[in-house]
C-alpha cells in the first residue's frame, strides 16, 4: 500500500464529485454497458476528468465517484453534463433518482 503526498499547490488539488444515485428498475446492465460511452461524451466537452468510479451499492443504488484536476474543472463540468448528448441521455434513460451530491477537495490518497 503507498500513500501519495499531496505535493501540489493548495488552490490546484484534485476535486472529487460523489453522486448518489439510483438506476430505474431493470436498467442496470444497459446502464453499466453504456456507462463508458457516456463518461468519454462528457470527458470530450469537460476537459480535466482524471477517473470515474462507479460503486454499486446495493438495491439498485450506485455511488458516481468523478476526480477532476481542479475545484474549477469539477464545477464546470455539472453545468456542460446536463447538456452532453450521450451523458445528458445516458442518465435520462437509467436513472431513477438522484440522491445527495458532494464536491470535495482531495485531501490523501491511498493506493495498492
Amino acid at each position: 500500500m503507498q500513500t501519495r503526498q499531496l505535493t501540489r499547490e493548495p488552490g490546484s488539488l484534485r476535486a472529487a464529485d460523489i453522486v448518489n444515485f439510483k438506476v430505474q428498475a431493470g436498467k442496470a446492465d444497459s446502464m453499466l454497458a453504456g456507462r463508458a460511452a457516456a463518461v468519454e461524451a462528457l470527458r470530450s466537452r469537460a476537459p480535466g476528468l482524471v477517473s470515474a468510479t462507479l460503486v454499486e451499492l446495493g438495491n439498485g443504488e450506485y455511488l458516481d465517484i468523478m476526480v477532476w484536476d481542479t475545484m474549477e474543472q469539477a464545477q464546470a463540468a455539472e453545468e456542460i453534463a446536463a447538456s452532453t448528448e450521450g451523458f445528458a441521455s445516458w442518465g435520462d434513460a437509467h436513472v431513477a433518482a438522484i440522491g445527495p451530491r458532494y464536491l470535495g477537495t482531495i485531501r490523501s490518497s491511498i493506493d495498492e
